[in-house]
């Protein structure tokens, strides 16, 4: 295999536009590094598709509302937005099950927030939420 020095990022295995084995804070640096933002028109991302975490912890919300679209893009313009629910540990699609990542356009905020339920572990929300 020909090494190009191009990263390569497949958001078909996680449904999100960061690699995996990073923490929340690491994978929202991972992301700003490579938005348009900061390379200009040569970025690959939006700085609004980075993780959201839980404040003060590496931890990630369970419910990530910015995702980038992925093999259901159909073109350049189609930046649709996807909802996603994630494991709070790994920022991984929920038991890598697509069912859990809905088109923004689809849905009223307190939807994702109730399909992603499953996902909430209180005891790292309150790490990050704690005096």
């Amino acid at each position: 295999t020909e090494n190009t020095g191009k990263a390569v990022v497949s958001t078909q295995s996680t449904g999100m536009t960061w690699p995996g084995g990073l923490t929340c804070p690491d994978a929202r640096a991972w992301t700003g590094a490579r938005s348009t933002t900061s390379l200009g028109l040569f970025g690959a991302y939006d700085t609004i598709f980075g993780a959201t975490c839980v404040d003060g912890t590496d931890y990630y919300q369970n419910v990530q509302a910015q995702v980038l679209p992925d093999e259901t893009r159909t073109s350049g313009l189609d930046m649709r937005k996807f909802c996603c629910c994630v494991d709070m540990t790994t920022g991984l699609l929920y038991n890598n099950d697509r069912s859990y990542c809905i088109v923004r356009s689809s849905y009223n905020g307190e939807e994702c927030s109730e399909m992603c339920e499953v996902t909430f572990e209180a005891d790292k929300f309150a790490e990050g939420t704690a005096p």
